[in-house]
């Protein structure tokens, strides 16, 4: 198992190949907070774009997300998946990619 510290290295040694997609509905109180927490990660030199429901419906209907706020990540070779939905901590956000590169990385 690793550790929290060895978790958040990897997630920021790889931050290059990879962003973060938030999709968000205006209004919705969890969503605020998932941007809040993720603006933490942003400052430290994540790249997260917002995605607005109602600015961009059909590039949520692309991504078939059906919750807010929901976050998924992009691999830099344009694939894609979804790593959660509802309010995650920044530990958990941060497991969540580790995983994902994992999977991508084969």
């Amino acid at each position: 198992m690793l550790t929290k510290k060895e978790i958040e290295n990897y997630v920021f040694g790889k931050k290059d190949m990879y962003g973060l997609i938030l999709f968000m509905k205006r209004g919705c109180p969890y969503c605020d907070l998932q941007l809040k927490i993720l603006e933490r990660a942003e400052a430290s030199g994540l790249r997260v774009k917002k995605v607005y429901y109602e600015d961009y419906p059909e590039i949520v209907t692309e991504f078939g997300i059906e919750a807010f706020p929901s976050l998924i990540i992009v691999y830099r070779d344009g694939r894609y998946m979804p790593i959660g939905s509802g309010v995650m901590s920044l530990s958990e956000i941060y497991r969540a990619i580790s995983r994902a590169l994992r999977i991508f990385e084969g």
